[in-house]
C-alpha cells in the first residue's frame, strides 16, 4: 500500500492533504518525534531528541553496544588498548575500516579527525559543549604512508580519556575547510591560553569560523558516514531520511549501528502527545515512544489493540531530581535538606506518573551501572522523621503560621519547573508533603530553557526540577558534584562541596585499578547520599510501542532504540 504524507496540516492531523505531497514507499518506518531537533549535526550539540534522527546519518569511531553496552568499533577496525608514552600522555593508534567513506564516496581518513578536533576547539566555532572535552586531546598524528591510519595523544588524567579518543563522530575535511584554512595550524594553536585574541586576528581563521557556523552545516549540508541521508525537514512536521544507495556499511552486517533495513525513516513531529497518540492508532505511524504512562496502558491493556503492538520497556539512563541550591539559607543544612527528602512521596510520584514504569533512585549513579551502590536503600516518605530534623536543626514555628522559621528567614523556597504534566505533578507532590512539615514551596512555572539559563546556571534559584540523561560510559562524578565546579559560571549547579568527596572524586578520576574505582564510586554516592546535595527521585523506564508489521528491539542506551536495526516483516 502507498501512504501519501501530506505536508503542513496533514502531517499534524492527516485528514486532507494540500497540493505539495510527499509519497512514501512501502518500506518507511514513520516514527513519532516529540519535537523539532532544530540542528542535526552532532558536533552542534543539538538538543537530546535530535539524537533520534542524528544518529541514523552520522556515527562516531565508536559507541557502546545496544546491548552488551560495551565499547565497540564502528568506523574504526578495532577499539584500540592505548600506549603510555610517559606519565601525563596516552596513545590510542586506530585505523578507519578500508571501505569506510564519507556519503559523497570519499575515503575516511585520519586527516579529518584531526580536522574536526581543530575545528571544535577553534575558540569561536560555536562548538563549546565538546570543547572542554576535546581540550583532552593533546595531539593527532596521521600516517604519512597509510592516512587511514591515526594516533591520539591524550592526557590521561581524565578517566574517560579512551572514550573521548573513540566516541568522537568527526566530520569531513573536503566538505567543512575546503579551502584547508586549518591545515598549517596544529591542534597545540587552538589550546593555548588567551588563543582568542589571536584567532580574531587572523581574517582567515574568522573566514572558516563564520563559515562553518553557518547553520546550512547544521541544517542540510550533512555530509556523513551513516546508513541514512537527510531527503526533506520541514520544521515542526516531518523529517525524512533515505537509505544510502550502495552503502559501505552493507559489507557489515552483523554491525548494528551500520545497518540500514527500513528503506527510508520518516520523523512525524507533533507537539502534542494526545494527537501523536491518535495518530498512531489510526495507523499514521509505526513506531511511538510514551511520555505518559497512561496512553502506553491504553494501548496495551486493550484486547483489540495489545496483539497489533508489539511493547518495550528497556531501562532508561535517565533520572529525575529536584537540584537544590545548597549556598541558599536552609538549604545549606543537610538536615534540612534531609528532612525535604522525607517530605517527598516518590513511590506514590511513580504509582501517579509512571504507572510502576519507573524505579527509585539514591544518587547520580544509574542503577545499571556495575558500580551502583545496592546497599543505599530509599528515603521513604516519613512525616515525623522530617519535622525531628528540622527541630534539631533549629527550625521553629515563632508566629504561628505553620511555616517554620529560623533567624528571621521563613522555610520558604521557590521550585522552578517546566509546564509538563511530569514537572507539575511532581511539584504538587512535593509541594504538599512539605506543607506537612511546615515548609513553603511556591512553584514558578517556566520553560526549562530559560529558567536553567536564567536561574540555574547564575545560582539565582531555591530548587529546580530537573532530568539527568546519562551515557552508558563510566561516570565522571566532578562535572556536577566536584567543588571545583561550584562557582559561578560552573557545572555543579547544587554547589554542593564537601572536600572529603573531592578527594574521592579525584581518585576516582586517576585510578586505573577497577576494582578500586568500583570501591570508590561506591564511597561517593555514600557521601552524596548522606549529605543529601539534592532530591534523587526516580529512573523512569521507557515506553515503546512498534507495530506489530515490524521487527525492532528497544535498549537502554538512548534514545531507547536504534531504528535502522528495524525490519519490515514479510507478508
Amino acid at each position: 500500500m502507498r501512504i501519501i504524507i501530506c505536508a503542513a496540516f496533514a502531517m499534524l492531523m492527516l485528514v486532507s492533504c494540500q497540493e505539495t505531497e510527499t509519497v512514501l514507499s512501502e518500506g518507511s518506518l514513520k516514527v513519532y518525534l516529540q519535537r523539532d531537533p532544530e540542528k542535526l549535526n552532532p558536533v552542534f550539540n543539538p538538543k537530546a531528541n535530535a539524537r533520534e534522527v542524528y544518529q541514523n546519518i552520522f556515527v562516531p569511531l565508536a559507541d557502546y553496544h545496544p546491548e552488551s553496552l560495551a565499547l565497540y568499533p564502528i568506523l574504526i577496525e578495532e577499539v584500540p588498548a592505548g600506549e603510555m608514552i610517559n606519565d601525563s600522555i596516552i596513545r590510542y593508534t586506530m585505523t578507519f575500516k578500508e571501505d569506510a567513506v564519507w556519503a559523497d564516496g570519499k575515503p575516511i581518513t585520519g586527516h579529518d579527525y584531526a580536522f574536526t578536533m581543530k575545528a571544535i576547539m577553534h575558540p569561536i566555532v560555536n562548538t563549546p559543549s565538546w570543547r572542554s572535552l576535546i581540550s583532552y586531546v593533546k595531539s593527532v598524528n596521521v600516517d604519512e604512508k597509510n592516512p587511514r591510519t591515526f594516533s591520539v595523544d591524550m592526557d590521561q588524567s581524565n578517566m574517560l580519556s579512551k572514550e573521548i579518543a573513540t566516541t568522537n563522530y568527526i566530520l569531513p575535511k573536503h566538505v567543512y575547510d575546503a579551502k584547508g584554512i586549518l591545515d598549517d595550524k596544529n591542534l597545540s594553536y587552538f589550546s593555548q591560553q588567551g588563543i582568542e585574541e589571536s584567532v580574531v586576528a587572523d581574517s582567515s581563521l574568522v573566514e572558516f569560523a563564520s563559515s562553518f557556523n553557518d547553520p546550512v552545516n547544521y541544517r542540510s549540508k550533512l555530509v556523513s558516514a551513516g546508513p541514512y541521508m537527510l531527503d526533506t525537514w520541514e520544521s515542526d512536521q516531518y523529517i525524512i531520511l533515505k537509505k544510502n544507495k550502495d552503502y559501505w556499511g552493507d559489507n557489515y552486517p552483523e554491525n548494528p549501528f551500520l545497518q540500514g533495513y527500513p528503506e527510508e525513516i520518516v520523523f512525524k513531529i507533533f507537539a502534542d502527545e494526545l494527537t501523536a497518540y491518535t495518530n498512531f492508532k489510526n495507523d499514521g505511524m509505526d513506531v511511538m515512544k510514551f511520555r505518559s504512562s497512561s496512553y502506553f496502558l491504553a494501548l496495551k491493556d486493550s484486547s483489540e489493540t495489545a496483539t497489533k503492538y508489539n511493547f518495550e520497556t528497556p531501562q532508561l539512563m535517565r533520572y529525575y531530581y529536584i537540584a537544590l541550591n545548597n549556598r541558599k539559607k536552609g538549604l545549606d543544612d543537610p538536615k534540612v535538606r534531609r528532612a525535604l527528602a522525607h517530605a517527598m512521596d516518590v513511590d506514590a510520584l511513580i504509582n501517579i506518573i509512571e504507572k510502576e514504569y519507573g524505579s527509585r533512585s539514591t544518587g547520580p549513579i544509574h542503577p545499571s551501572k556495575p558500580y551502583y551502590n545496592t546497599a543505599l536503600k530509599p528515603i521513604q516518605k516519613d512525616i515525623e522523621q522530617a519535622k525531628k530534623l528540622l527541630a534539631e536543626a533549629g527550625w521553629t514555628d515563632s508566629d504561628n503560621d505553620n511555616i517554620l522559621d529560623k533567624d528571621a528567614h521563613n522555610l520558604s523556597f521557590d521550585l522552578l519547573a517546566s509546564p509538563s504534566e511530569l514537572a507539575q505533578q511532581v511539584s504538587l507532590v512535593f509541594k504538599e508533603g512539605c506543607k506537612q512539615i511546615g515548609a513553603e514551596i511556591n512553584i514558578v512555572q517556566k520553560s526549562p530553557r530559560v529558567f536553567v539559563r536564567e536561574n540555574v546556571n547564575t545560582f539565582e534559584y531555591d530548587m529546580a526540577a530537573l532530568a539527568q540523561t546519562l551515557d552508558a560510559n563510566p561516570d565522571d562524578p566532578s562535572y556536577r558534584w566536584h567543588s571545583s565546579n561550584a562557582a559561578l559560571g560552573g557545572s555543579n549547579i547544587t554547589g554542593y562541596t564537601n572536600p572529603e568527596n573531592d578527594a574521592v572524586i579525584d581518585e576516582i578520576l586517576s585510578t586505573k585499578d577497577e576494582a578500586r574505582r568500583t570501591q570508590l564510586y561506591k564511597d561517593f554516592q555514600q557521601m552524596l547520599y548522606d549529605d543529601q546535595a539534592a532530591l534523587f527521585l526516580y529512573s523512569p523506564t521507557e515506553k515503546i510501542a512498534i507495530h506489530s508489521s515490524w521487527e525492532g528491539k528497544g535498549t537502554s542506551k538512548r534514545p531507547g532504540y536504534l531504528l535502522n536495526t528495524f525490519k519490515k516483516k514479510s507478508n
